[in-house]
């Protein structure tokens, strides 16, 4: 199925995280357009060379910069689609979630 027909209603997150800065981008879908309605970036930390050095400043990272870009769009995200250029990084469908405070 084509990524962009299944998304009908509801906003689409997606973060990319570079090698300096993480990226996020809150969007709608109307028309079968996209319109951007937030956007938030963030230093990226706790990664380097595309490896995860200390995942606590990885999701600190992560955060923030969702934070940015949900006060941005002016709406919370539900699901996050993200992009994380590293060969050893396995994809899985996760089973719940969790939402973590603090330091990591």
């Amino acid at each position: 199925m084509n990524f962009v027909k299944k998304i009908s209603t509801g906003a689409l997150t997606v973060m990319d995280f570079g090698a300096e800065r993480t990226v996020a981008l809150i969007a709608d879908k109307k028309d079968g357009k996209f319109r951007i309605l937030g956007a938030g970036d963030a230093v990226t930390a706790g990664i380097k060379g595309g490896e995860v050095t200390h995942i606590g400043d990885a999701a600190e990272t992560a955060i923030e910069c969702l934070r940015r870009a949900e006060r941005a769009a002016g709406i919370d995200a539900d699901t996050v689609y993200y992009n994380f250029d590293d060969a050893g990084i396995k994809t899985v469908r996760p089973t719940g979630t969790k939402t973590l405070h603090g330091e990591g």
